[in-house]
């Protein structure tokens, strides 16, 4: 065979139903011919054929009934009668003689079937013969039918159970075809979900490493903006440090101008006195006035002993409603003796600060006018740093990391209390320098968030020296309230240690 065929013909060839050969086919593994009128190639008809073929001797295709045995022929049949097989509405397939049958259809039901069938025969001529009548006065023998009938009934019965099996095969073969097809429409259909479920995931991870990309930036524009709102009250810290040294040289200028102003009065009472004398006038009114007496003097003269009756009576000299005609009574025969006793003795505090041994702390209403601190944070900062190392012993100061300017306003606040010393985090150096700098100090505080390689800072915290500190901060106020917690724990003030 030469030409392609359609699915059709050659199911009406081979006596099957278009469904039962596209069911084949698709066993077969040409899934691809889904329709009645696909065309075939010769080869894919081949195998159809030899796969018909090889299921059962006469089902691939028409079965061409046998000769007709000697005795069998019409002459020895009467007017009407069939041969055995021919019986009316039988498939082509069974148009054969009964004894036929089994050779082309082997399986039990129809052995079953075939085996009443070829019990209930009529009996052949020489026979066994037929049973006795029975005896006068007995029962008669049951009705027989005709065993022509009964052939016909059977032949006919067994051709229809045949005819629904075949029917039940091609419509068992159509419903594999269908469950193939399903089959491979639910393989493509896994394999759609699995690219759908690989592209969602390509998706999920490139939003999430997005966002993650997204939430880096945001802390790194914190940081910057946490970095500029630092630098901004460090300069205001500055300004008013520069302010309250501006107001001091005013006070201390002032100062200066009064006495000068006292000393140029003197001069000229002295020069009035002089040219009364030399006039020749009254030179005994014109003397020089009498030194005025000084405060102690006053106070015995008014019976007062020890000091605590003296500190009671300048407190009710100085009471709120007398304080300012007390002041203009009084007279400071040494005003720079008696400035630099009040320096010596007392100290203007915000409250906050203490004042130094030995000093009395007089609390000022305004933060700036502290003289340990000048109002700003750093300055206080710094105090409470040296003072802890001062607790703890720590004298040796290593700072790495920073800048030249952040060097220079440290070294100020810090105001040579402490022996520091400064390393660029900008510059590379090697293991065994960055051993010899933190053996040769008592504390060594890297300090993050600012000009500092991370190259630089691992070499100092691979140390595993617990002298080492790390402080991640960048202005100079919080990176010493930090360092202070870190030297306060060390020295065992504090449990946790962590900054």
């Amino acid at each position: 065979m030469s030409q392609k065929e359609r699915v059709r013909k050659l199911a009406t060839r081979l006596d099957r139903s278009p469904e039962a050969i596209l069911a084949r086919l698709a066993r077969m593994g040409h899934g691809r011919y889904r329709s009645p009128e696909d065309m075939l190639p010769p080869e894919v008809v081949e195998q159809v054929c030899a796969a018909v073929r090889a299921e059962g001797g006469g089902r691939a295709g028409r079965p061409v009934p046998p000769a007709p045995e000697a005795g069998e022929g019409p002459a020895h049949r009467g007017k009407g009668s069939r041969p055995p097989g021919a019986a009316e509405g039988l498939a082509p397939e069974f148009q054969v003689r009964p004894e036929q049958w089994a050779s082309r259809f082997s399986d039990a039901p129809f052995a079953k079937v075939l085996e009443g069938y070829l019990a209930a025969r009529p009996t052949p001529a020489g026979g066994p013969a037929a049973p006795a009548p029975p005896a006068s006065g007995g029962p008669p023998p049951p009705s027989v039918p005709p065993p022509q009938a009964t052939e016909a009934a059977l032949r006919d019965s067994l051709g229809a159970a045949l005819v629904a099996r075949r029917r039940a095969e091609e419509a068992l073969e159509a419903v594999e075809a269908e469950l193939a097809r399903h089959r491979s429409a639910l393989a493509e259909a896994r394999a759609r979900l699995g690219a759908l479920e690989a592209g969602l995931a390509e998706r999920v991870q490139a939003a999430v490493a997005d966002a993650h990309a997204r939430a880096e930036e945001a802390e790194r524009e914190g940081d910057d903006l946490r970095a500029r709102l630092e630098s901004l009250q460090e300069a205001r810290e500055q300004e008013g440090r520069v302010r309250a040294r501006a107001e001091e040289q005013i006070k201390d200028a002032e100062a200066r101008f009064y006495e000068a102003e006292a000393r140029a009065a003197a001069a000229r009472a002295r020069e009035k006195a002089a040219l009364a004398r030399a006039e020749g006038g009254t030179s005994a009114e014109a003397r020089v006035p009498a030194r005025p007496k000084g405060l102690a003097e006053v106070l015995g003269e008014r019976g007062l002993r020890d000091h605590d009756e003296v500190r009671a009576a300048m407190d009710a000299l100085l009471i709120d409603a007398r304080i300012e005609t007390t002041m203009d009574a009084l007279a400071v025969t040494d005003p720079q003796g008696f400035a630099r006793a009040l320096r010596q003795k007392t100290a203007l505090t915000c409250g906050v600060c203490p004042a130094p041994s030995g000093r009395t702390a007089i609390e000022v209403s305004d933060p700036s006018r502290c003289e340990i601190c000048g109002g700003s944070a750093t300055r206080k900062a710094a105090r409470d740093f040296v003072d802890a190392c001062r607790r703890g012993r720590l004298q040796r100061l290593v700072v790495v990391g920073g800048s030249p300017a952040y060097f220079a306003e440290l070294q100020q606040v810090i105001g040579g209390q402490l022996d520091a010393r400064f390393v660029d985090g900008t510059v590379r150096t090697d293991r065994q320098r960055a051993k010899q700098q933190v053996e040769g100090s008592d504390l060594t505080l890297v300090w993050g968030a600012t000009l500092l390689d991370h190259a630089v800072s691992t070499l100092y915290s691979s140390l595993g020296d617990p002298r080492v500190v790390l402080v991640a901060h960048r202005g100079i106020g919080g990176m010493l309230r930090r360092a202070t917690r870190a030297v306060e724990a060390r020295s065992g003030r504090e449990e946790d240690s962590t900054i």
